[in-house]
């Protein structure tokens, strides 16, 4: 019964920690993402030629 416990235990924050990862990386990925997607863009707005 206790290692029952243990191992309930042991798997309940596990799968927490990896959700806190998982999550983690998403929302890391999508900033730079975004960042470099906004950068991208006005890189594209300086190298045209011409009045703005």
């Amino acid at each position: 019964m206790f290692g029952e416990n243990v191992l309930l235990f042991i798997l309940f924050w596990a799968a927490v920690f990896l959700s806190g990862i998982l999550i983690s990386w998403l929302v890391i990925y999508s900033a730079v993402r975004a960042a470099l997607s906004s950068h991208r863009q006005a890189m594209a707005r300086t190298a045209r030629p011409g009045p703005m």
